[in-house]
């Protein structure tokens, strides 16, 4: 081919192109009457879908798509005008009767029929008698038909019937689906690939038993637990079917990184700076035990501590925890040197409620205010209650907590007097309106015993700080003796109710009011803050920065600052 040919074939390309992108963008007007809401939304998307076709133009063109437009909506006798011209194409639309809904033929066969997801299934359809025929609603529920069908192990289901019957005489359609189940797999063998765990401690999950029936919900609840015991990086389940109706399950498992580490920091007026370093092997050996240990430091109070965790009969919900900690204390009036070592067992109940009970040893060393230094060595045996329900996120729009202490001693545990400590609160958040949000908490304590100066300033009463009564500093709210020392109290009041508003994606500004005491006689004073707060809705979690004052208060005075980052409960 000659030069002057390529030319003349390469300027031909070009003025086609042009030429088609000129038409398109001469594309007329689209004017719509007779019909709105969400069908002729439907029917512009159709129009413009084929807006490039060169017989666009053509009324029967248009009317074809007019209908496959409709149809879905329940209008199959359709009446098109057309009227066009270069800026404009007006479509004047006459619907006609819609189509509704006949009571439907549905048909389950085999074992499934038996099961209640099914039988509810069957009992929910959309095919209301008399209301208007809408597509996707049959295109929806019969997929859900399978889809059923495999989440509960019936792999070999197939259709006997499934169509969409309309009589355009009568304007009725009737949704006609009949189903054969077949067998019903169950599972096999559960077989684990890696992660350095034995499998008999991950049986103990006990989520997946061989010769159970095959549900999906199970798997998927057999994977969110592998992940949640912290073991592995990641996991995952392979299904394999077997010709006798069995489903073997393959875990593939990856380890863990073998340390991880946890850096905290944050301020209040109260405390200062203060930070915190976290230390964590998830996996000691394959017998899935674990050790951390973390380091915080503050001004008034520094405590080293670690954990030894043993799983018990399950690993995520039973589990033994041996533990040591030294704490070093001096606020205001109390100094404190505290050796802990313990053993308790946790276990999961019911309704997410936790228990943990065990026994500790203390060593403490002791004085409050010009009390002379006291030191005792002492067994503690305790239980304690809770339960958290909160959803994930930095913003849940709803949550309560709840939690119980009790905790004694006695002389032949090698207390200087016997008693016996009890702490209980709950704390609930909720939303009324969209953007607003409450949270309300409350608290009580009482110390049951003949003589308070001789439980251990570890165990009295003190309030004040960012988790309590904002507005005072951290634990200096306590009764007082003689020489105005803070002595530690035998019952505690706290109760908190917190506003806040978001007034942008990642924020919310608060208000606030605190009030508590730690006391020995009723007619102690409470002690009452009020403060403004901001929260960042962070990746991370929430942090939360208040501003707080006390108020009717002759002791204390001023606005103190905290930061927290953390869950509003």
């Amino acid at each position: 081919m000659s030069w002057n040919a390529l030319k003349r074939l390469a300027l031909s390309l070009i003025g086609l192109l042009l030429a088609g992108s000129a038409h398109a963008q001469q594309r007329p007007e689209l004017l719509l009457r007779g019909i709105d809401g969400e069908p002729a939304a439907n029917l512009r998307l159709h129009l413009e879908a084929g807006a490039s076709d060169q017989d666009w133009g053509r009324l029967r063109t248009i009317r074809k798509r007019v209908e496959q437009a409709l149809q879905p909506y329940g209008y199959y006798e359709v009446r098109v005008r057309a009227e066009r011209s270069e800026q404009q194409l007006r479509l004047e639309i006459q619907p006609g009767p819609r189509v509704v809904w006949a009571p439907p033929q549905l048909d389950l066969q085999g074992p499934a029929a038996d099961l209640r997801p099914f039988r509810q299934l069957l009992q929910q359809h959309p095919f209301v008698e008399g209301q208007p025929l809408f597509h996707p609603d049959y295109d929806h529920y019969r997929d859900r038909w399978l889809q059923l069908s495999e989440e509960e192990g019936f792999f070999d289901a197939k259709w006997r019937a499934r169509r969409l019957e309309v009589d355009r005489r009568t304007a009725r359609a009737t949704a006609v689906l009949s189903l054969d189940s077949g067998p019903r797999y169950h599972f096999g063998h559960l077989h684990y690939r890696g992660g350095g765990v034995r499998a008999e401690v991950l049986d103990r999950l006990d989520l997946v038993r061989p010769g159970r029936p095959y549900r999906q919900a199970e798997v998927r609840a057999l994977h969110r637990a592998l992940q949640e015991t912290g073991y592995f990086s990641q996991v995952q389940l392979q299904t394999e079917r077997r010709e006798d109706q069995q489903v073997d399950l393959v875990a593939r498992l990856t380890e863990a990184p073998l340390d991880r580490y946890t850096l905290g920091a944050g301020f209040g007026t109260d405390t200062g700076p203060r930070g915190r370093v976290r230390w964590q092997r998830p996996r000691v050996n394959s017998r899935g035990h674990k050790l951390e240990s973390e380091l915080s430091v503050s001004r008034p109070r520094t405590v080293l501590g670690s954990q030894y965790l043993l799983p018990l009969s399950h690993p995520l919900h039973h589990f033994g925890r041996l533990s040591a900690s030294l704490e070093h204390k001096e606020i205001r009036d109390t100094r404190s040197r505290l050796l802990d070592v313990g053993y308790d067992i946790h276990r999961h109940l019911a309704h997410d409620w936790q228990i943990s009970y065990g026994a500790h040893l203390l060593n403490e060393r002791y004085r409050q205010g010009t009390e002379p230094w006291a030191e005792l060595t002492y067994l503690l045996p305790g239980v304690q209650l809770s339960q958290l329900r909160l959803p994930p996120g930095p913003d849940p729009h709803r949550g309560h907590k709840s939690w119980i202490e009790l905790v004694g001693s006695d002389r032949r545990l090698g207390a200087s007097r016997a008693f016996l400590r009890l702490r209980l609160g709950h704390a609930r958040l909720w939303s009324p309106l969209p953007r607003h949000r409450v949270i309300a908490r409350a608290e009580w304590g009482a110390i049951g015993t003949s003589d308070l100066h001789d439980v251990p300033s570890s165990l009295r009463f003190f309030t004040g700080g960012d988790r309590t009564v904002r507005g005072f500093d951290y634990e200096s709210l306590s009764p007082r003796n003689d020489r105005n020392e803070r002595t530690g109290g035998r019952f505690l009041n706290v109760a908190s109710l917190e506003y806040s508003y978001r007034f942008a994606e990642h924020w919310r500004a608060a208000l606030f009011t605190d009030a508590g005491r730690a006391f020995n006689h009723d007619s102690d004073p409470w002690h009452q803050s009020v403060g403004v707060g901001l929260r960042w809705l962070s990746p991370v979690g929430q942090v939360r920065v208040d501003l707080a004052m006390p108020i009717d208060d002759d002791r204390e005075s001023g606005w103190r600052l905290h930061i927290f980052l953390g869950p509003p409960l």
